[in-house]
């Protein structure tokens, strides 16, 4: 019978006929076909070429017609569309072999001639993953069904097939072969079950007839949730590749919860639904994460193993998802196969020990026999031979740094219990065990495990690192042989010592307390010969000056044979010195030296940082005062020399320093007559005097502090005894006299000097003492008091200083060398009155007793508890904290101290000096202040000049009917790469502001570059390695003509000699501030780029680029400030060459410091923040010591517009949301309270004004955090859009906010109000899409220009469904008619193949945090996935520990 097909235009059956939905860009089926997929594939297309009634184009029954047939052309479109769909569906390497193959018959045939020769080894393949497949930590239902998926695939290869003889066979071996075949299914998943289902299999297995595959399975199940176990629904969930499953985020309000329209979507669901690409439940092909790709910020379930290996992975309730650990070890890809080895040996040697206490126990444990079984080898030796432990591990507890909870398997150890809800334990072999008892444990008497989990089938006792720690009562510190458990509130600092035995530490708590002192501590008692006592109290003078004492004083022994001195060669070895001065001075006081030393991290237990040193020239007596702050210095200075009027009734006739601005005091000079000498800049050498003391100063203190074993805190002690020690000792340059003689004119007596550190018994007082009280006090000998005849001593029980004259000592004995307790460093008593040590060290003579003549009792000491010295810590110079953190208990310091917050010492140190350098200099702000240093005034001058060199004005008088316009002076620090000064750069500035249009300018607009576009430029740096430079242009603004008539007043400091008040400039040149200057300057620039090769950006017209020869470079332009990158270093140079010859530039080196933005780069990526800038915010706000905030915002707090006093100084606040605005440049936590914040500028409350305070607490706890760019980020772009509903109490407008990533660098954000109300949560979530769509498709175009390909489609994560059905939805309806039609650019978008949107739960959804305000755990928990970090952070732990290094 011939079948007519003519009817195809009309008919669906007929197979031309064509359905409107059917086109050639469908991908039928998901996987494509690979090597190993065929026989799956070839099903599922043949299934979907059925029910599109094409299967007959593959098989071959439908040839194709003659080509005069009108029915050819409808034969050849349908045969092209199959043909289409089965490119599509099939790999990219396959594809390119089909090519050319025109007919979709034959590619079907050349497909199955392919790969069906190979199904052989296929089936070989699946009979093995079926033998070796087990249940371990699946549920019922996930294990079911991939046995059932590699049975049918088996089937598939190799199916039964019915007898199709013409008489039927009647002996039933088709049959049986069918039932032997179910029998062995049935066995198969039986024996592939957990131990749990022994009992329930035992009885199936008895059954007669053994019930069919299906029946078996659904007596399991029942089984299972008697059990209590996870759901069906949860485990599936566990077991897909961590699909649409976010880390565990903590709760939050939110307005898309609860009922209604645009409810927040869940990652549950269904869990009929199977994603055709990862074959994985409850999601689609749709919104599959491993095709589109997982979204910045997501953690997966299976946790990487690092360090020592967790033992027990965790402890949860029961019901919850749960992973094995050895599961997660063995299935890790980080990519590390040395941590694989290493997690192997650790549950290898688990697995020991749960065998040997097998062995030890009289009944075996079902556990422990899998283990027996399947893990170990009676060949290899054991890691826990040839030790010294127990041969009982019941005793033994293993440290485990995984380990989330203590776990026991003996009753017995529990000094206390409790019941608990049912905890399940997923153990090493994969079972899973049930605890409902927990308690405490007293393994000593002074370590006590609390919240022990009991679980008696485990038989190996577990100490949980991390619960030890949140305890906050002990520490634990790892050591290559041992594990040390210390206690933190214990006075004596007892611990106790874990052994490590191969990969573990064991406590064997049979065993008795070890606790080993400290690597390289010393003995506190050391013999030594007279001579090195002498050495020791001299400070560890050199022989030579020895030699000369004891010439002086006999009895100051010396030796010629001494041995070498150890501290000596760490404390004084130095580099050859400079020649020395050959002027000098006739009299005391016609010269001092003076210099400032420091800062020091460690503050003075008084607060100081530094120390002034005044040297007299003609005596080379020093004198030091010690300071909190370098603004001390006038002061001390003024008071010295009315001491040295008062007390040597002597005028001092000259004074020499460096530039330092403490040291300008010309006025005060002036009045004094004294002549001030100022060294050259960058010339220490002509200040050498005092600079070589402070070498002599700092050698005699090192060598004292080592030796003494002194507390850093205590570090002018051993400065002041250095001076006094210096001032007693003759000298080569004073013919062999001592400082103190040829100030004092007698000479100094040694009899009372000590070894300093020494130990001191002093008599107690007579007062309150009772016949049987101790009549000595033990004390460690500190110096000397000034002004008083006594000994300077320190009382290590009390934490107190005082003088005592009674004093014997011990000066070969050092109490503190003996290593102090781990949380009870040596400190003092804040309430010391008897020693100030901010007083000038006089140096005056001390008539003491010999050390043990009796003398009468010394006065009692008076101690006072009045606060004498007001709170320092709002003059700190942050930029000179070198260490990570200040003792707090310091009296006048801030219990909230920046040091806290704000540590160098994980940045290299080419890194670390620049940051203090930019930190360290104060620009100007006004004329008045930049006129009174030389270095600012040669930088106006320089100005000037080049103003006039290139004619930039003519002084006329003012015509009449004109107003002229303002200017004034900027000044800018220029600094190289290395952080050192390139320039101080004065910048004269015209006030533009004054200037009215189409009188003084008329077109204004210029291109400076985006943000956006400076941070896409950085991550793709990092990503490619590409060179960064930094280029400033010298007076750029002067190279643009000007054509309107603009007249200014004179600058200030420019002066003519007999002008009028009238004279003013007209200006032929653009200048700073007119409001056409940039746009001259830009378009000459912009000219001139374009000749050497440059094409514009078409996204950012500041961006010029240039592809040639496969090497591109580009160039970023912000007014004068250059940034050069690209892979090509001589084209770099090249383009500095021509524009140093059009436009003579500064090349500044490497980008370190652009915009306010510090930049810094490792091997890891590049860093980016604004460190300088917030901690500036903070100090003109005063804020440097408030106490940090967790969150820039209250949650309970709605920001309106009433119900609060107005603020009165609007120009502040107005000032500060500006600043903040800036600011979130690099910080995204803030945009959405100061996007907040700045809806109130024109009328701000005092309400608004707290809230603004309360984000700069919270820049105070981080000052340093910013952007970081991976250098091994990927190329794929992705979003997130959210919006908070109806959050404007005032308006009822939603916030929209968004956020972009270039893998995992955050590129672009915003939190905005939208400008018109939404109906609902879903349209206002719509237009926040739509805001995102039109950021990417500007990035796109952006990364166009790059030469950059991007991963398309881009995705785009919302959690509001009903928003998603809508971006889908081509039909108008009456939801959406009222929405804006640019609003519906995201469904063009998304047809277009730009975007793709994808689901995700609202708690991971990242741009909640830019639409409204987020309780702690929520926000700090979305915060840490926007790819923030603050490597100036003392908790960093070095995670940039190399920034810089491979750029300094």
């Amino acid at each position: 019978m011939v079948i007519s097909y003519s009817d195809f235009a009309t008919n669906p059956s007929n197979p031309y006929y064509m359905h409107p939905n059917e086109n050639p860009s469908l991908v039928l089926v998901q996987p494509v076909l690979d090597n190993k997929n065929y026989q799956i594939w070839c099903r599922s297309m043949k299934v979907a070429l059925i029910s599109k009634n094409k299967v007959k184009f593959v098989d071959g029954t439908l040839s194709p017609p003659p080509t005069s047939d009108p029915l050819y052309e409808p034969w050849l479109r349908c045969n092209n569309l199959v043909l289409s769909w089965l490119q599509r569906s099939i790999s990219e390497e396959i594809a390119k072999s089909l090519l050319w193959c025109d007919r979709a018959s034959l590619v079907w045939k050349s497909l199955e001639n392919r790969f069906s020769q190979g199904d052989i080894f296929r089936v070989a393949d699946i009979q093995e993953e079926v033998a070796r497949l087990q249940q371990g930590t699946l549920d019922i239902s996930s294990y079911f069904t991939k046995l059932m998926t590699l049975w049918e695939e088996i089937e598939n290869f190799r199916p039964i097939r019915d007898c199709t003889c013409a008489i039927p066979c009647s002996c039933g071996a088709a049959t049986d072969l069918r039932k032997f075949k179910e029998q062995d299914k049935v066995i198969k998943f039986l024996k592939g079950l957990g131990d749990q289902y022994s009992h329930v299999r035992s009885q199936i297995m008895l059954m007669s007839p053994l019930p069919t595959l299906d029946n078996a399975f659904n007596l399991i199940l029942q089984q299972e949730r008697q059990f209590n176990l996870p759901s069906t629904t949860d485990s599936s969930i566990e077991n897909q590749s961590s699909v649409n499953h976010f880390s565990q985020t903590p709760s939050r309000p939110s307005n898309n919860s609860g009922c209604g329209r645009g409810r927040g979507y869940s990652s549950g669901g269904r869990g009929n639904r199977l994603c055709t690409h990862c074959n994985r439940t409850n999601h689609t092909v749709e919104t599959c994460f491993i095709k589109h790709g997982y979204p910045p910020g997501f953690q997966h379930r299976k946790s990487n193993s690092s360090g020592n290996a967790s033992v027990v992975n965790s402890v949860q309730n029961a019901g919850s998802a749960h992973i094995s650990s050895s599961s997660s070890a063995s299935t890790s890809t980080n990519g590390s196969s040395a941590s694989l080895s290493t997690i192997q040996e650790q549950y290898t040697q688990i697995l020991q020990l749960l065998q040997q206490s097998n062995l030890q126990s009289t009944s075996p444990s079902s556990v422990n026999s899998v283990f027996a079984t399947n893990s170990l080898s009676h060949t290899s030796p054991s890691p826990l031979s040839g030790t010294n432990l127990s041969n009982n591990i019941s005793h033994w507890w293993i440290v485990d740094t995984g380990a989330t909870d203590h776990i026991t398997h003996i009753f017995d150890s529990f000094s206390s219990t409790y019941h608990i809800a049912p905890k399940t334990m997923t153990m090493p072999n994969g079972d899973t065990v049930t605890t409902t008892i927990a308690g405490s444990v007293l393994l000593y008497d002074s370590l006590v495990l609390h919240n022990v989990y009991y679980f008696p089938s485990f038989h190996v006792n577990i100490i949980s690192v991390t619960t030890l720690f949140d305890s906050t009562l002990y520490d634990v510190k790892l050591y290559p042989n041992c594990c040390k458990i210390v206690q933190l509130l214990h006075p004596k600092m007892t611990g106790f010592t874990a052994r490590r035995i191969g990969k573990l530490y064991v406590l064997d708590t049979t065993l008795p307390l070890v606790f080993s002192p400290t690597p390289g501590s010393v003995n506190t008692s050391i013999s030594h010969d007279p001579a090195t006592i002498w050495h020791f109290r001299l400070g560890h003078l050199s022989s030579h000056i020895h030699k000369c004492i004891s010439s002086y004083f006999p009895f100051v022994t010396f030796n010629d044979n001494h041995k070498p001195c150890n501290t000596c060669h760490l404390a004084k070895q130095r580099n050859l010195p400079f020649a020395h001065s050959t002027t000098k001075s006739v009299a005391i006081f016609d010269l001092i030296h003076a210099d400032i030393w420091g800062p020091l991290s460690t503050p003075s237990i008084s607060g100081h940082k530094y120390f002034l040193t005044l040297v007299d020239d003609y005596s080379r007596f020093t004198w030091t005062i010690f300071m909190r702050n370098k603004s001390e210095t006038r002061t001390h200075l003024v008071n010295f020399i009315s001491f040295i009027e008062t007390q040597f009734n002597k005028k001092l006739k000259c004074i020499r320093s460096d530039n330092g601005p403490e040291f300008l005091m010309t006025s005060f000079y002036l009045s004094k007559g004294i002549i001030h000498h100022r060294s050259c800049v960058e010339t220490p050498q002509q200040n050498g005097i005092v600079e070589r003391k402070h070498q002599h100063i700092l050698n005699v203190a090192r060598a004292l502090s080592f030796h003494s074993h002194l507390p850093h805190n205590l570090w002018h002690l051993s400065i002041q005894q250095a001076i006094h020690i210096i001032n007693r000792l003759p000298t080569p340059l004073l013919n062999n006299l001592t400082p103190y003689q040829m100030l004092h004119s007698t000479p100094p007596s040694l009899h009372h000097l000590r070894v300093f550190g020494c130990l001191a018994y002093s008599s107690t007082l007579h007062n309150h003492r009772t016949k049987f009280a101790p009549r000595a006090r033990k004390s460690i000998f500190l110096g000397y008091r000034e002004g008083t005849k006594g000994y300077l001593l320190y009382d290590p029980i009390t934490h107190e200083f005082y003088v005592s004259r009674n004093v014997i000592f011990h000066e070969t004995v050092f109490p503190f060398a003996s290593p102090p307790p781990a949380n009870n460093p040596v400190s003092v008593n804040p309430d010391i009155t008897t020693l100030d040590t901010s007083d000038i060290l006089l140096d005056l003579p001390l008539s003491l007793p010999p050390p043990n003549e009796p003398t009468s009792p010394p006065a009692p000491t008076r101690k006072s508890h009045r606060l004498t010295k007001p709170p320092t810590y709002l003059s700190e110079y942050h930029c000179n904290l070198l260490s990570s953190m200040l003792p707090a208990s310091n009296p006048g310091k801030s219990p909230y101290p920046l040091s806290s917050v704000l540590s160098y010492d994980k940045c290299s140190p080419c890194h670390k000096r620049f940051c203090l350098s930019i930190s360290s200099l104060t620009e100007p702000k006004t004329y008045k202040q930049a006129c009174k240093f030389d270095c600012w005034n040669l930088a106006m001058k320089s100005e000037l000049d080049a103003l006039a060199s290139t004619n930039t004005w003519f002084v006329v008088d003012l015509p009449e009917g004109k107003q002229p316009i303002g200017c004034k002076w900027v000044y800018k620090i220029k600094h190289h790469a290395d952080g050192s000064i390139e320039r101080y750069k004065a910048r004269l500035v015209a006030k533009g502001y004054t200037q009215l249009e189409g009188v003084d300018y008329f077109d204004t607009f210029s291109p400076v570059a985006k943000l956006t576009t400076i941070r896409t430029l950085l991550s793709v740096a990092a990503i490619k390695d590409w060179h960064l430079e930094q280029l400033d242009v010298n007076n750029a603004f002067l190279h643009g003509d000007l054509h309107e008539e603009v007249y200014m007043d004179l600058p200030p400091g420019f002066l003519l000699p007999g002008s009028s008040s009238n004279k003013v400039c007209k200006l032929h040149k653009s200048l700073y501030g007119l409001k056409q200057a940039s746009r001259q300057w830009f378009s000459k620039l912009s000219t001139a780029l374009i000749s050497l090769g440059y094409s514009p950006s078409s996204a950012d017209h500041s961006l010029f680029t240039k592809l040639h020869n496969s090497h591109f470079t580009a160039l970023l332009v912000y007014v004068d400030d250059i940034v050069l990158t690209g892979d090509d270093l001589q084209e770099i140079q090249s383009v500095k060459q021509f524009l140093d010859s059009t436009f003579k530039i500064k090349d500044l080196g490497k980008l370190k410091y652009f915009l306010g933005l510090e930049i810094a780069r490792s091997t890891q990526g590049i860093f980016l923040n604004q460190r300088k800038y917030a901690l500036e915010l903070l100090e003109d706000s005063g804020l440097l010591a408030t106490k940090p905030s967790t969150t820039p915002f209250d949650c309970s707090l709605k920001l309106h517009d009433s119900d609060s006093p107005p603020y009165e100084d609007e120009t502040t606040y107005r000032r500060l949301v500006g600043r903040l605005l800036y600011l979130t440049t690099t910080r995204p936590d803030i945009a959405f309270i100061v996007q907040q914040l700045s809806q109130f500028i024109s009328q701000p409350l005092q309400v608004h004004h707290s809230a603004a305070i309360r984000v700069l607490k919270y820049l105070k706890s981080a000052p340093a955090k910013g952007l970081f760019y991976s250098s091994s980020s990927t190329l794929k772009l992705s979003g997130f859009a959210d919006s908070d509903w109806a959050s404007c109490p005032a308006t009822r407008r939603s916030v929209t906010g968004y956020c972009v990533f270039l893998g995992t660098s955050m590129l672009s954000w915003k939190s905005k109000k939208q400008s018109t109300v939404s109906r609902s949560s879903s349209e206002a979530k719509y237009r926040a899409l739509a805001s995102l769509t039109c950021e990417l498709q500007w990035l796109q175009y952006l990364f166009k220009d790059l030469h950059i390909s991007l991963d398309q489609p881009i995705s785009v994560y919302c959690d509001n469904k009903s928003a998603i059905y809508l971006a889908h939805n081509p039909i108008f309806h009456e939801r959406t008619k009222h929405i804006e039609i640019d609003c519906h650019v995201i469904r063009e978008k998304i047809q277009t193949g730009l975007i793709h949107l994808l689901p995700v739960s609202s708690a991971a959804q990242l741009a909640d945090v830019l639409t409204k305000p987020l309780p702690a755990p929520s926000f700090n928990s979305l915060i840490s996935k926007l790819g923030l970090l603050d490597i100036h952070s003392p908790a960093c732990g070095g995670l940039l520990h190399d920034v810089n290094s491979n750029s300094s």
